[in-house]
Protein backbone atom coordinates (compact mmCIF):
# COMPACT_ATOMS: atom_id res chain seq x y z
CA UNK A 1 0.00 0.00 0.00
CA UNK A 2 1.34 3.42 -0.94
CA UNK A 3 2.63 5.27 2.12
CA UNK A 4 1.35 8.61 0.86
CA UNK A 5 0.82 11.12 3.64
CA UNK A 6 -2.52 12.59 4.39
CA UNK A 7 -2.02 15.72 6.48
CA UNK A 8 -4.78 18.05 7.57
CA UNK A 9 -4.01 21.53 8.82
CA UNK A 10 -6.49 22.80 11.37
CA UNK A 11 -6.32 26.46 12.33
CA UNK A 12 -7.25 27.30 15.89
CA UNK A 13 -7.19 30.45 18.00
CA UNK A 14 -4.20 32.81 17.91
CA UNK A 15 -2.93 31.26 14.66
CA UNK A 16 -2.03 28.06 16.46
CA UNK A 17 -1.77 24.97 14.28
CA UNK A 18 -2.53 21.32 14.87
CA UNK A 19 -1.08 18.77 12.46
CA UNK A 20 -2.95 15.50 12.11
CA UNK A 21 -1.48 12.46 10.38
CA UNK A 22 -3.33 9.38 9.17
CA UNK A 23 -2.54 6.15 11.02
CA UNK A 24 -1.52 4.38 7.80
CA UNK A 25 1.49 6.63 7.28
CA UNK A 26 4.82 6.92 8.99
CA UNK A 27 6.98 9.87 9.91
CA UNK A 28 6.21 13.02 11.84
CA UNK A 29 4.20 15.76 10.11
CA UNK A 30 5.98 19.05 9.62
CA UNK A 31 5.20 22.52 8.28
CA UNK A 32 7.47 25.28 7.06
CA UNK A 33 6.07 27.93 9.38
CA UNK A 34 4.96 26.53 12.72
CA UNK A 35 3.03 28.79 15.05
CA UNK A 36 4.36 28.58 18.60
CA UNK A 37 7.65 27.69 20.24
CA UNK A 38 6.42 24.49 21.91
CA UNK A 39 5.08 21.29 20.42
CA UNK A 40 3.61 18.04 21.72
CA UNK A 41 2.76 14.88 19.83
CA UNK A 42 0.05 12.42 20.81
CA UNK A 43 -1.33 9.25 19.26
CA UNK A 44 -5.02 8.37 19.47
CA UNK A 45 -7.71 6.01 18.18
CA UNK A 46 -11.42 6.67 17.91
CA UNK A 47 -12.12 3.14 16.67
CA UNK A 48 -11.84 0.38 19.33
CA UNK A 49 -10.78 -2.14 16.68
CA UNK A 50 -7.88 0.05 15.56
CA UNK A 51 -6.91 0.46 19.21
CA UNK A 52 -6.65 -3.32 19.60
CA UNK A 53 -4.48 -3.47 16.46
CA UNK A 54 -2.39 -0.58 17.83
CA UNK A 55 -2.98 1.43 14.67
CA UNK A 56 -3.23 5.03 15.80
CA UNK A 57 -3.49 8.50 14.33
CA UNK A 58 -0.78 11.03 15.20
CA UNK A 59 -1.43 14.68 16.01
CA UNK A 60 1.14 17.39 16.72
CA UNK A 61 0.07 20.53 18.58
CA UNK A 62 1.93 23.85 18.67
CA UNK A 63 1.66 26.80 21.01
CA UNK A 64 3.71 29.68 22.37
CA UNK A 65 3.43 28.43 25.99
CA UNK A 66 3.33 25.06 27.73
CA UNK A 67 0.04 25.97 29.41
CA UNK A 68 -1.49 26.82 26.02
CA UNK A 69 -0.24 23.50 24.71
CA UNK A 70 -1.96 21.66 27.56
CA UNK A 71 -5.20 23.55 26.92
CA UNK A 72 -5.15 22.71 23.22
CA UNK A 73 -4.57 19.01 23.78
CA UNK A 74 -7.13 18.88 26.59
CA UNK A 75 -9.79 20.60 24.50
CA UNK A 76 -9.11 18.26 21.58
CA UNK A 77 -9.38 15.13 23.73
CA UNK A 78 -12.55 16.33 25.47
CA UNK A 79 -14.26 17.28 22.21
CA UNK A 80 -13.23 14.25 20.12
CA UNK A 81 -13.27 11.78 23.04
CA UNK A 82 -11.10 9.06 21.44
CA UNK A 83 -11.20 5.64 23.11
CA UNK A 84 -7.38 5.60 23.27
CA UNK A 85 -4.71 8.29 23.47
CA UNK A 86 -1.05 8.29 24.46
CA UNK A 87 2.12 10.35 24.51
CA UNK A 88 5.10 9.15 22.49
CA UNK A 89 7.05 8.49 25.70
CA UNK A 90 10.37 9.68 27.02
CA UNK A 91 12.61 8.74 29.95
CA UNK A 92 11.11 11.48 32.14
CA UNK A 93 7.33 11.11 31.81
CA UNK A 94 7.45 7.50 30.67
CA UNK A 95 4.92 6.15 28.20
CA UNK A 96 1.28 6.97 29.00
CA UNK A 97 -1.62 5.03 27.50
CA UNK A 98 -5.13 6.23 28.39
CA UNK A 99 -7.96 4.04 27.13
CA UNK A 100 -11.54 2.96 27.65
CA UNK A 101 -12.08 -0.72 28.48
CA UNK A 102 -15.44 -2.32 27.77
CA UNK A 103 -14.98 -5.20 30.22
CA UNK A 104 -14.98 -7.78 27.42
CA UNK A 105 -12.04 -7.26 25.07
CA UNK A 106 -8.43 -8.22 25.79
CA UNK A 107 -5.83 -5.50 25.38
CA UNK A 108 -2.54 -6.67 23.84
CA UNK A 109 -0.49 -3.71 25.06
CA UNK A 110 -1.03 -4.52 28.74
CA UNK A 111 2.07 -5.79 30.63
CA UNK A 112 2.29 -9.60 31.06
CA UNK A 113 1.60 -9.46 34.80
CA UNK A 114 -1.73 -7.65 34.30
CA UNK A 115 -4.99 -9.49 33.47
CA UNK A 116 -5.77 -9.17 29.72
CA UNK A 117 -9.37 -8.18 30.54
CA UNK A 118 -10.19 -5.13 32.65
CA UNK A 119 -13.49 -4.05 34.11
CA UNK A 120 -15.37 -1.35 32.28
CA UNK A 121 -14.17 2.24 32.56
CA UNK A 122 -11.24 4.54 31.83
CA UNK A 123 -7.68 3.41 32.56
CA UNK A 124 -4.21 4.92 32.62
CA UNK A 125 -1.20 2.71 31.97
CA UNK A 126 2.06 4.49 32.74
CA UNK A 127 5.27 2.63 31.87
CA UNK A 128 8.70 3.83 32.97
CA UNK A 129 11.22 3.54 30.14
CA UNK A 130 14.59 2.13 31.14
CA UNK A 131 17.46 4.25 29.73
CA UNK A 132 19.94 1.38 29.94
CA UNK A 133 17.75 -1.03 27.93
CA UNK A 134 16.57 1.14 25.05
CA UNK A 135 13.93 3.84 24.89
CA UNK A 136 11.01 1.49 24.21
CA UNK A 137 11.74 -1.05 26.96
CA UNK A 138 9.58 -0.59 30.06
CA UNK A 139 11.22 -1.18 33.42
CA UNK A 140 8.02 -1.04 35.50
CA UNK A 141 4.51 0.33 35.30
CA UNK A 142 1.42 1.45 37.17
CA UNK A 143 -2.19 0.90 36.08
CA UNK A 144 -5.06 2.91 37.57
CA UNK A 145 -8.82 3.05 36.94
CA UNK A 146 -11.02 6.15 36.85
CA UNK A 147 -14.71 6.49 35.94
CA UNK A 148 -14.46 10.09 34.75
CA UNK A 149 -13.04 10.84 31.29
CA UNK A 150 -12.37 14.47 32.21
CA UNK A 151 -10.16 13.38 35.12
CA UNK A 152 -8.18 11.10 32.82
CA UNK A 153 -7.61 13.96 30.36
CA UNK A 154 -6.55 16.30 33.18
CA UNK A 155 -4.00 13.79 34.49
CA UNK A 156 -2.68 13.21 30.97
CA UNK A 157 -2.16 16.84 29.92
CA UNK A 158 -0.75 17.82 33.34
CA UNK A 159 1.64 14.95 33.95
CA UNK A 160 1.87 12.80 30.82
CA UNK A 161 2.08 15.33 27.97
CA UNK A 162 5.63 15.90 26.67
CA UNK A 163 6.26 19.54 25.69
CA UNK A 164 9.27 19.80 23.39
CA UNK A 165 10.95 22.80 21.87
CA UNK A 166 10.47 23.07 18.10
CA UNK A 167 12.95 24.69 15.66
CA UNK A 168 11.39 28.12 16.24
CA UNK A 169 12.27 28.02 19.97
CA UNK A 170 14.55 30.85 21.09
CA UNK A 171 15.60 30.86 24.70
CA UNK A 172 15.79 34.21 26.48
CA UNK A 173 18.52 32.79 28.72
CA UNK A 174 21.07 32.31 25.93
CA UNK A 175 23.20 35.25 24.88
CA UNK A 176 25.69 34.39 22.13
CA UNK A 177 27.58 31.43 23.58
CA UNK A 178 26.88 32.07 27.24
CA UNK A 179 23.87 31.24 29.36
CA UNK A 180 22.68 34.06 31.59
CA UNK A 181 22.01 32.50 34.98
CA UNK A 182 19.74 35.38 36.02
CA UNK A 183 17.15 34.24 33.44
CA UNK A 184 17.02 30.64 34.64
CA UNK A 185 13.93 29.62 36.61
CA UNK A 186 15.14 26.16 37.69
CA UNK A 187 18.42 24.25 37.82
CA UNK A 188 18.89 20.49 38.14
CA UNK A 189 21.65 17.88 37.86
CA UNK A 190 21.53 14.69 35.84
CA UNK A 191 24.06 11.87 35.40
CA UNK A 192 22.27 9.76 32.78
CA UNK A 193 22.90 10.76 29.16
CA UNK A 194 19.51 9.48 27.94
CA UNK A 195 17.70 11.59 30.53
CA UNK A 196 19.92 14.58 29.72
CA UNK A 197 18.99 14.27 26.03
CA UNK A 198 15.29 14.24 26.94
CA UNK A 199 15.83 17.33 29.08
CA UNK A 200 17.49 19.12 26.16
CA UNK A 201 14.50 18.25 23.96
CA UNK A 202 12.26 19.87 26.59
CA UNK A 203 14.19 23.14 26.40
CA UNK A 204 16.74 22.65 29.19
CA UNK A 205 20.25 23.97 28.59
CA UNK A 206 23.55 22.60 29.82
CA UNK A 207 25.19 25.32 31.89
CA UNK A 208 28.05 23.33 33.42
CA UNK A 209 29.65 19.90 33.80
CA UNK A 210 30.58 18.48 37.17
CA UNK A 211 32.81 15.47 37.72
CA UNK A 212 32.94 12.94 40.51
CA UNK A 213 35.27 10.02 41.14
CA UNK A 214 38.03 8.72 43.38
CA UNK A 215 40.68 11.23 44.34
CA UNK A 216 44.34 10.15 44.03
CA UNK A 217 47.07 11.36 46.45
CA UNK A 218 48.05 13.79 43.68
CA UNK A 219 44.61 15.41 43.61
CA UNK A 220 43.48 13.78 40.37
CA UNK A 221 40.14 12.04 39.82
CA UNK A 222 40.11 8.38 38.84
CA UNK A 223 37.10 6.66 37.26
CA UNK A 224 35.52 10.04 36.94
CA UNK A 225 31.96 10.43 35.74
CA UNK A 226 30.36 13.56 34.36
CA UNK A 227 27.21 15.09 35.74
CA UNK A 228 25.25 17.59 33.67
CA UNK A 229 24.08 20.81 35.29
CA UNK A 230 21.06 22.09 33.36
CA UNK A 231 18.90 25.18 33.65
CA UNK A 232 15.56 26.23 32.18
CA UNK A 233 14.34 29.80 31.55
CA UNK A 234 10.64 28.90 31.30
CA UNK A 235 8.91 28.26 34.64
CA UNK A 236 5.93 26.37 33.19
CA UNK A 237 8.13 24.06 31.10
CA UNK A 238 10.52 23.45 34.00
CA UNK A 239 7.60 22.63 36.30
CA UNK A 240 6.22 20.19 33.72
CA UNK A 241 9.58 18.39 33.83
CA UNK A 242 9.50 18.19 37.63
CA UNK A 243 6.00 16.71 37.49
CA UNK A 244 7.07 14.18 34.85
CA UNK A 245 10.01 13.02 36.99
CA UNK A 246 7.67 12.22 39.89
CA UNK A 247 7.36 8.48 39.17
CA UNK A 248 5.15 7.82 42.24
CA UNK A 249 2.63 10.45 41.22
CA UNK A 250 -0.14 8.20 39.92
CA UNK A 251 -0.04 5.97 42.99
CA UNK A 252 -0.87 9.04 45.10
CA UNK A 253 -3.60 10.50 42.88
Amino acid sequence: MNAQRFLERIKVKSRRIVMKEDHTTDGVPTVQQMSGEWEARIEYSSDPELMLKEEHTSAVFYDSTVEGLRNQVGNFLCMDCPVYFSNIGDHLAGRWRCFYADGVKEYPFLPPDEPPKLWEGWWILRENLNPSRGERVASDHILIHRDDHTTIVTYFVTYGLIPRKNPSYRSQARAVKDVQASFLEKVLREKDEALANDLLARGWQIIALEYEGEATPFGELMHRKARFVLGHPDFQAATATSQARDTDLLSRL
